[in-house]
């Protein structure tokens, strides 16, 4: 059950769940500040191990410097509850990608002017690396204790449709325009959304009443898991491409590959 009031913060809604409790978006009664506000479950509040965990993220966060990205604001317990308050991590890709907008806009005018413009470069590129250094210096110690229900997870994500881009690209590749394909699916969609299933779910037969092409071969790009597999691109989120990448990085950074 959600938390109405933690200490002196209002809380407003869930902004997510790890394996000790959850992160809510909270109001400080005082200055009205939007603040987030991590909780360790009550289900879990006499387990000693996991109150040392949660204690062991205070000290942390105790330590951590980065105002305008995470700060420490305050800590206690209610009603058997233990919290931290913390600032909301917001706009940091705005601001980096907004950097590299300007260093773009410098570097076109160079070929006619002098190369002493470069000059501006240097406080975009060092907010950019303050920035990067401060949000990784937070992201570790905030992610480190989370762990994800992969069967909730597995049971949900047919729920989005997720697969309907990936339909639809298949009908491309078959020779269908690209705009009768997004409005195919866009009719399919529709149909699972009114019978509560997933287009999975839709047989041939419902399937051929908006394509008449329609053959089993197409079942291939159905499946919130087979559309993410056939993300083949390079640096696309494929389960492939993902390990390549993950790989990759290790070797980089001078960390043991996994077997």
């Amino acid at each position: 059950m959600q938390p109405t009031q933690l200490g002196p913060y209002k809380i407003r809604s869930r902004l997510g769940r790890g394996g000790m409790g959850a992160v809510y978006e909270a109001e400080d009664s005082g200055s009205g500040r939007l603040v987030a506000v991590k909780t360790l479950a009550a289900h879990l509040g006499d387990d000693a191990g996991l109150r040392r965990r949660f204690a062991a993220e205070i000290d942390t966060l105790k330590a951590l410097r980065h105002p305008g990205i995470v700060q420490l604001l305050a800590f206690g317990e209610e009603d058997g509850v233990p919290y931290f308050a913390m600032e909301l991590v917001r706009g940091k890709s705005a601001r980096a990608i907004g950097n590299v907008q300007s260093l773009l806009v410098l570097l076109k005018g160079l070929p006619t002017a002098y190369n002493r413009d470069l000059q501006e470069d240097k406080e975009r590129i060092f907010d950019s690396i303050d920035t990067l250094e401060a949000v990784l210096g937070v992201a570790g110690p905030l992610v480190a204790g989370t762990s994800f229900d992969r069967q909730r997870i597995a049971a949900t994500i047919e729920r989005g449709h997720l697969d309907a881009t990936s339909l639809m690209e298949a009908l491309i590749a078959q020779g269908v325009p690209q705009r009768t394909a997004h409005e195919t699916v866009g009719h399919l969609v529709r149909r699972a959304m009114t019978r509560g299933v997933s287009l999975a779910e839709l047989s041939d037969e419902e399937f051929s009443r908006d394509y008449a092409g329609w053959n089993g071969s197409l079942r291939g790009a159905l499946g919130a898991s087979r559309a993410v597999e056939r993300m083949a691109s390079f640096g696309s989120t494929g389960p492939a491409a993902v390990a390549e990448q993950i790989s990759a990085w290790r070797r980089r950074l001078g960390v043991a590959v996994a077997p």
